[in-house]
């Protein structure tokens, strides 16, 4: 059917004095999507806008690098969306505790007072009202 094709096409560009080249046509095969189940072992340390992730850290550790904070809470898996609600607040950071959890703060005070001036904007959103002030 192809070779027809191009005597068909060839017999008309002759008729019209005219020289072309059949097109080739090249078929690669499709990419193959692999996706690696091997756990990771090393933490990541990642930073998306406002938000960043620290790997294992203590409460202690943290509270060390950040002075104030305010903790969400301690999740298997973040609710991402529900959490990006207080990023106008300031800097959302999590990190795994010793539990393996994600433990989510808000960081960026100058003092606990101010963090506990922020709390009770935190405590009046939905699932969000046993949040907690941390640090000095």
């Amino acid at each position: 059917m192809a070779a027809e094709k191009e005597k068909f096409l060839q017999e008309k560009l002759s008729q019209n004095n005219q020289v072309a080249e059949t097109p080739k046509v090249v078929v690669t095969e499709t990419p193959k999507v692999v996706i690696n189940s091997t756990p990771i072992q090393k933490p990541i340390v990642s930073t998306v806008s406002s938000q960043e992730s620290i790997g294992f850290k203590t409460q202690s550790e943290m509270l060390a690098t950040h002075g104030s904070a305010i903790q969400l809470g301690a999740y298997l898996n973040p609710n991402w969306n529900l959490i990006n609600q207080f990023t106008e607040l300031g800097k959302i950071v999590s990190f795994k505790n010793d539990k393996g959890l994600n433990v989510v703060w808000i960081t960026g005070f100058n003092s606990r007072s101010e963090a506990d001036l922020t709390l009770q904007k935190v405590r009046s959103k939905a699932g969000f009202q046993n949040a907690i002030a941390l640090g000095k």
